[in-house]
Protein backbone atom coordinates (compact mmCIF):
# COMPACT_ATOMS: atom_id res chain seq x y z
CA UNK A 1 0.00 0.00 0.00
CA UNK A 2 2.62 2.23 0.91
CA UNK A 3 4.74 1.75 -2.55
CA UNK A 4 1.38 2.60 -4.22
CA UNK A 5 1.21 5.64 -2.45
CA UNK A 6 4.35 6.65 -3.07
CA UNK A 7 4.03 6.44 -6.86
CA UNK A 8 0.69 8.54 -6.89
CA UNK A 9 2.58 11.21 -4.76
CA UNK A 10 5.06 11.32 -7.57
CA UNK A 11 2.86 11.38 -10.48
CA UNK A 12 0.82 14.40 -8.64
CA UNK A 13 4.34 16.41 -8.39
CA UNK A 14 5.72 15.20 -11.84
CA UNK A 15 2.19 16.51 -13.73
CA UNK A 16 2.74 19.37 -11.56
CA UNK A 17 5.93 20.67 -12.69
CA UNK A 18 5.02 19.73 -16.34
CA UNK A 19 2.32 21.89 -15.80
CA UNK A 20 4.33 24.37 -14.86
CA UNK A 21 7.34 24.27 -17.59
CA UNK A 22 4.62 24.38 -19.64
CA UNK A 23 3.04 27.15 -18.58
CA UNK A 24 6.72 28.94 -18.49
CA UNK A 25 7.16 28.31 -21.92
CA UNK A 26 4.30 28.78 -23.66
CA UNK A 27 4.26 31.79 -25.40
CA UNK A 28 2.97 35.23 -24.12
CA UNK A 29 -0.74 36.57 -25.77
CA UNK A 30 0.69 39.81 -27.67
CA UNK A 31 4.61 38.89 -27.66
CA UNK A 32 4.65 39.87 -31.82
CA UNK A 33 2.18 43.43 -32.82
CA UNK A 34 2.40 45.26 -36.26
CA UNK A 35 0.84 48.74 -36.76
CA UNK A 36 0.10 51.25 -39.58
CA UNK A 37 1.83 54.87 -38.61
CA UNK A 38 2.18 58.68 -39.97
CA UNK A 39 3.87 61.35 -38.97
CA UNK A 40 7.36 63.61 -39.68
CA UNK A 41 9.03 60.61 -40.82
CA UNK A 42 6.30 59.48 -43.71
CA UNK A 43 3.29 57.44 -44.00
CA UNK A 44 4.68 53.13 -42.95
CA UNK A 45 4.91 49.89 -41.10
CA UNK A 46 6.17 48.78 -37.47
CA UNK A 47 7.05 45.76 -36.03
CA UNK A 48 6.88 44.98 -32.34
CA UNK A 49 8.47 42.68 -30.76
CA UNK A 50 7.82 41.82 -26.63
CA UNK A 51 11.23 40.93 -24.91
CA UNK A 52 9.59 41.56 -21.41
CA UNK A 53 6.72 43.08 -19.20
CA UNK A 54 8.91 46.45 -19.37
CA UNK A 55 11.06 46.18 -22.45
CA UNK A 56 9.86 45.55 -26.36
CA UNK A 57 11.98 46.61 -29.65
CA UNK A 58 10.48 48.25 -32.35
CA UNK A 59 11.30 48.06 -36.73
CA UNK A 60 9.49 50.03 -39.17
CA UNK A 61 9.88 51.45 -42.59
CA UNK A 62 8.34 54.92 -43.51
CA UNK A 63 8.46 57.22 -46.03
CA UNK A 64 6.63 59.98 -48.04
CA UNK A 65 7.39 62.13 -51.26
CA UNK A 66 5.67 65.89 -52.51
CA UNK A 67 6.42 68.00 -55.34
CA UNK A 68 5.59 71.68 -55.12
CA UNK A 69 6.32 74.76 -57.66
CA UNK A 70 6.22 78.41 -56.98
CA UNK A 71 7.02 81.52 -59.16
CA UNK A 72 9.01 84.14 -57.56
CA UNK A 73 8.80 87.98 -57.96
CA UNK A 74 11.24 87.94 -61.70
CA UNK A 75 8.78 85.09 -62.85
CA UNK A 76 11.58 82.06 -61.86
CA UNK A 77 10.18 79.00 -61.46
CA UNK A 78 11.63 76.64 -58.29
CA UNK A 79 10.45 73.07 -58.09
CA UNK A 80 11.10 71.00 -55.24
CA UNK A 81 10.78 67.86 -55.24
CA UNK A 82 10.47 66.03 -51.06
CA UNK A 83 11.51 62.30 -50.61
CA UNK A 84 11.67 61.20 -46.94
CA UNK A 85 12.75 57.43 -46.37
CA UNK A 86 13.42 56.03 -42.98
CA UNK A 87 14.39 53.13 -41.19
CA UNK A 88 13.25 53.34 -37.28
CA UNK A 89 15.01 50.83 -35.18
CA UNK A 90 13.80 51.76 -31.64
CA UNK A 91 14.40 49.99 -28.05
CA UNK A 92 11.73 51.02 -25.81
CA UNK A 93 11.38 50.60 -22.17
CA UNK A 94 8.01 50.56 -20.51
CA UNK A 95 8.92 51.75 -16.58
CA UNK A 96 6.01 51.08 -15.27
CA UNK A 97 4.87 47.96 -17.32
CA UNK A 98 2.19 49.99 -19.25
CA UNK A 99 1.29 51.98 -22.16
CA UNK A 100 3.93 54.38 -20.83
CA UNK A 101 7.27 54.21 -22.72
CA UNK A 102 11.27 55.68 -22.98
CA UNK A 103 13.04 54.98 -26.02
CA UNK A 104 16.03 55.72 -28.07
CA UNK A 105 17.23 53.94 -30.96
CA UNK A 106 18.75 54.91 -34.54
CA UNK A 107 17.18 55.92 -37.97
CA UNK A 108 18.38 54.98 -40.87
CA UNK A 109 17.44 57.91 -43.10
CA UNK A 110 18.04 59.20 -46.64
CA UNK A 111 15.81 62.08 -47.06
CA UNK A 112 16.28 64.68 -49.40
CA UNK A 113 14.81 68.00 -51.33
CA UNK A 114 15.56 68.16 -55.05
CA UNK A 115 14.93 71.65 -56.42
CA UNK A 116 15.42 72.91 -59.80
CA UNK A 117 15.49 76.98 -60.85
CA UNK A 118 13.88 77.48 -64.52
CA UNK A 119 14.43 81.19 -65.06
CA UNK A 120 12.41 83.36 -67.52
CA UNK A 121 14.26 86.17 -67.64
CA UNK A 122 17.01 86.82 -69.84
CA UNK A 123 19.79 87.66 -67.12
CA UNK A 124 20.51 86.12 -63.26
CA UNK A 125 21.81 87.18 -60.43
CA UNK A 126 24.13 84.72 -58.40
CA UNK A 127 26.20 85.75 -55.71
CA UNK A 128 28.06 89.20 -56.62
CA UNK A 129 27.70 88.40 -60.34
CA UNK A 130 24.50 88.70 -63.19
CA UNK A 131 25.06 86.07 -65.57
CA UNK A 132 22.75 85.71 -68.72
CA UNK A 133 20.19 82.74 -69.22
CA UNK A 134 22.27 81.41 -71.88
CA UNK A 135 25.21 81.09 -69.37
CA UNK A 136 23.39 79.81 -66.74
CA UNK A 137 21.00 77.25 -67.88
CA UNK A 138 18.88 76.25 -64.92
CA UNK A 139 19.77 75.56 -61.44
CA UNK A 140 20.19 72.44 -59.76
CA UNK A 141 19.85 72.07 -56.09
CA UNK A 142 20.42 68.82 -53.41
CA UNK A 143 19.23 69.39 -49.30
CA UNK A 144 20.16 66.41 -47.99
CA UNK A 145 18.26 66.48 -44.71
CA UNK A 146 19.62 62.98 -43.15
CA UNK A 147 21.62 60.45 -44.67
CA UNK A 148 22.83 57.44 -43.00
CA UNK A 149 22.39 56.58 -39.28
CA UNK A 150 21.09 58.85 -36.81
CA UNK A 151 20.56 58.69 -33.12
CA UNK A 152 17.20 59.41 -31.79
CA UNK A 153 15.44 59.40 -28.40
CA UNK A 154 12.29 60.22 -27.08
CA UNK A 155 8.75 58.84 -25.43
CA UNK A 156 5.75 57.40 -26.46
CA UNK A 157 2.65 55.85 -25.41
CA UNK A 158 1.25 52.40 -26.69
CA UNK A 159 -0.64 49.11 -26.26
CA UNK A 160 0.81 47.34 -23.10
CA UNK A 161 2.95 44.54 -23.46
CA UNK A 162 1.94 41.03 -23.97
CA UNK A 163 -2.17 42.17 -24.16
CA UNK A 164 -3.62 41.12 -27.55
CA UNK A 165 -6.08 43.61 -29.26
CA UNK A 166 -6.06 46.73 -31.10
CA UNK A 167 -4.86 49.79 -29.83
CA UNK A 168 -2.85 53.09 -30.79
CA UNK A 169 0.19 54.62 -30.27
CA UNK A 170 2.12 57.54 -30.37
CA UNK A 171 5.79 58.87 -30.22
CA UNK A 172 7.26 62.18 -29.10
CA UNK A 173 10.89 62.55 -29.80
CA UNK A 174 13.75 63.83 -32.08
CA UNK A 175 16.30 62.55 -34.40
CA UNK A 176 20.14 64.02 -34.28
CA UNK A 177 20.17 64.26 -37.91
CA UNK A 178 23.26 66.96 -37.99
CA UNK A 179 22.56 70.02 -40.17
CA UNK A 180 21.54 69.23 -43.85
CA UNK A 181 24.09 69.34 -46.56
CA UNK A 182 23.59 71.82 -49.12
CA UNK A 183 24.67 71.88 -53.07
CA UNK A 184 23.85 73.85 -56.28
CA UNK A 185 25.21 73.38 -59.98
CA UNK A 186 24.07 74.67 -63.44
CA UNK A 187 23.37 72.87 -66.11
CA UNK A 188 24.75 76.16 -68.47
CA UNK A 189 28.34 76.24 -69.94
CA UNK A 190 29.38 78.84 -67.16
CA UNK A 191 29.15 76.07 -64.56
CA UNK A 192 32.68 75.28 -64.65
CA UNK A 193 34.09 79.13 -64.90
CA UNK A 194 35.88 79.58 -61.63
CA UNK A 195 34.44 82.98 -60.66
CA UNK A 196 30.98 81.50 -61.02
CA UNK A 197 31.98 78.58 -58.32
CA UNK A 198 32.89 81.64 -56.29
CA UNK A 199 29.38 83.34 -56.53
CA UNK A 200 27.89 79.77 -56.30
CA UNK A 201 29.47 78.77 -53.30
CA UNK A 202 28.85 81.86 -51.58
CA UNK A 203 25.31 81.65 -52.13
CA UNK A 204 25.40 77.91 -50.46
CA UNK A 205 27.24 79.64 -47.68
CA UNK A 206 24.40 81.95 -46.85
CA UNK A 207 21.81 78.85 -46.82
CA UNK A 208 24.42 76.87 -45.24
CA UNK A 209 25.03 79.00 -42.22
CA UNK A 210 20.74 79.33 -41.48
CA UNK A 211 20.88 75.24 -42.17
CA UNK A 212 23.53 74.67 -39.82
CA UNK A 213 21.61 76.16 -36.50
CA UNK A 214 19.00 73.09 -37.17
CA UNK A 215 20.85 70.19 -36.34
CA UNK A 216 17.99 67.78 -34.73
CA UNK A 217 14.83 66.90 -36.86
CA UNK A 218 11.25 66.61 -35.07
CA UNK A 219 10.40 62.85 -34.40
CA UNK A 220 6.10 62.48 -34.38
CA UNK A 221 4.46 59.30 -35.03
CA UNK A 222 0.72 58.14 -34.39
CA UNK A 223 -0.68 54.45 -35.76
CA UNK A 224 -3.34 52.00 -35.20
CA UNK A 225 -1.70 48.93 -33.39
CA UNK A 226 -2.34 45.15 -33.14
CA UNK A 227 -0.56 43.16 -30.79
CA UNK A 228 -1.39 39.16 -31.73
Amino acid sequence: MKKYYLIAVSLFVLSNTYAQVQTETKPADGKVALSVDAGTLGYGATGWFTLSPAFTVSAGYNFFSYTASDIDGDSTTFTAKLKLSNVPIILNWHPFKGTFRVFGGLDLADNKIDITGQFAGTTIEIGDSTYTKAQVGDLIGNVKIAKGASGLVGIGWSKTPNKKGFGGFLDLGVVFSGSAKISLVATGPINSNPTFQADVAKEIKDVQDSADKYKIYPLMRFGLLYRF
